[in-house]
C-alpha cells in the first residue's frame, strides 16, 4: 500500500495531511494517517504495546497477561464458552478472595469456664477477611471473636436462640495477627459448645 497526500481545505498550498492509498472499485482513495498519543501527547509506538491478537491468544491459551497487569488485580473469565480478561482497580484488588478458610470446633467446656475453641494465625503475605461466625451450644454462652487478644465482637447464646451468626463487612486482618472465637459457659453446668469461623485469605497487593 503507498502512501500520500490530500491538501487541506483552505490551507491548499500549505499544509498537508498524510494519507494511505489503496484502489477500490478502481478508485483511489485516501485514508487519513493518525498518530496514538498519551496524555502528554508522546506518540505511542503501537508496534512495542500489547497487540490484540497477543490479548486474544493469551485469552485463548488461558494465560494470564503479566506485562503491565499482576495476576493480583487480573483474571481469566468464562461466560457463556467465551473466555475474558476481567481487570480489577488496584484500590479494589484487596477483596478478591483467593481461599476460603474455614476453622470449626466442638467441644465440652465445665461450667463457669471460658476457652479459646477455634484460632487462626494470618499467615505472611496474606490479608484475611472475617466473613462470619456461627456460635452455639446446648447452655448459655458468650461468644467473642477476638482479634491479637482484644475482643472485636460478642454475641450470647440461650434457651430462645441456641445458634448466633454474625456476619462483618470486609473485616480484614493482616500478617501475623491471630483471629480466635472464646467460648464461656455462664451456665454452673457443663455444656457442649460449638464455633465456626469462616473468612477469605487475599494476596497482598
Amino acid at each position: 500500500m503507498s502512501e500520500g497526500y490530500v491538501r487541506v481545505p483552505r490551507d491548499g498550498a500549505g499544509k498537508k495531511l498524510r494519507t494511505t492509498i489503496a484502489t477500490i472499485d478502481d478508485e483511489e482513495v485516501h485514508t487519513e494517517v493518525v498518530q496514538v498519543v498519551d496524555s502528554s501527547n508522546n506518540i505511542i509506538n503501537p508496534s512495542s504495546e500489547t497487540k490484540q491478537d497477543d490479548i486474544l491468544t493469551a485469552l485463548a491459551s488461558g494465560i494470564s497477561i503479566k506485562d503491565e497487569i499482576s495476576s493480583d488485580t487480573a483474571q481469566i473469565l468464562t461466560y457463556d464458552g467465551q473466555k475474558a480478561l476481567a481487570v480489577i482497580p488496584i484500590n479494589q484488588a484487596e477483596s478478591i478472595p483467593s481461599d476460603t478458610i474455614l476453622v470449626f470446633d466442638e467441644r465440652d467446656i465445665a461450667g463457669s469456664t471460658t476457652e479459646t475453641q477455634a484460632s487462626y494465625t494470618v499467615p505472611t503475605g496474606k490479608w484475611f477477611f472475617i466473613d462470619h461466625i456461627i456460635v452455639g451450644g446446648n447452655t448459655d454462652g458468650k461468644f467473642r471473636l477476638k482479634v491479637n487478644g482484644s475482643t472485636y465482637a460478642l454475641a450470647r447464646s440461650s434457651g430462645t436462640q441456641r445458634t448466633q451468626e454474625l456476619f462483618f463487612s470486609k473485616s480484614k486482618t493482616v500478617p501475623t495477627d491471630i483471629v480466635e472465637i472464646e467460648t464461656e459457659n455462664v451456665d454452673i453446668t457443663s455444656g457442649r459448645y460449638e464455633v465456626t469461623l469462616i473468612g477469605f485469605l487475599s494476596n497482598i497487593v
